[in-house]
């Protein structure tokens, strides 16, 4: 019903002050959103989403591109092209529901304009785009958010078997 329920529960439903990794209520299940949004803690030790923060370094954003993302048996790739650092109330961004294709245009001019990071890919209003939504360490309403497109197929990840 909300965005809440699962900042404090794991996915089975149970406590946790860590909670879990959340789909925002408003997208569908299967990822056929424009813009689908998943939330997850700032965890130390890399774990949840504890590693999105180092995507504001240059060199790190370059060389850790693709990522995968395993939902209802299906796996898909996804291809990292923007990290942005905003406000937890930003309008743009935190909208799922963007359907007219000029609305989606101005949704990816914002992430061009603010990101700190940026790949030279074209991603146009067709595409399916993931939001990876964690905090900021330095503020209540401030969000590191990495941005991918969704790809059909996993691209072949050179980091897969070096943990």
């Amino acid at each position: 019903d909300d965005n809440q329920k699962y900042v404090n529960v794991n996915a089975k439903g149970e406590y946790a002050l860590s909670g879990s990794l959340f789909l925002d209520y408003r997208n569908k299940a299967d990822f056929s959103d424009f813009c689908n949004i998943i939330y997850g803690h700032h965890m130390e030790k890399k774990s949840m989403f504890g590693e999105v923060e180092e995507f504001k370094e240059q060199d790190f954003f370059d060389s850790h591109r693709y990522g995968f993302l395993y939902s209802d048996g299906k796996e898909r790739g996804l291809e990292f092209f923007a990290f942005l650092e905003d406000d937890a109330y930003s309008d743009v961004i935190y909208n799922p529901e963007l359907e007219d294709p000029e609305a989606k245009e101005e949704f990816l001019s914002y992430i061009k304009e603010h990101a700190v990071c940026i790949a030279d890919l074209l991603v146009a209003s067709e595409d399916h785009v993931v939001l990876l939504s964690t905090c900021t360490p330095e503020g209540t309403n401030g969000r590191y958010i990495l941005v991918g497109r969704m790809l059909e197929e996993v691209p072949e990840n050179p980091f897969r078997d070096q943990e």
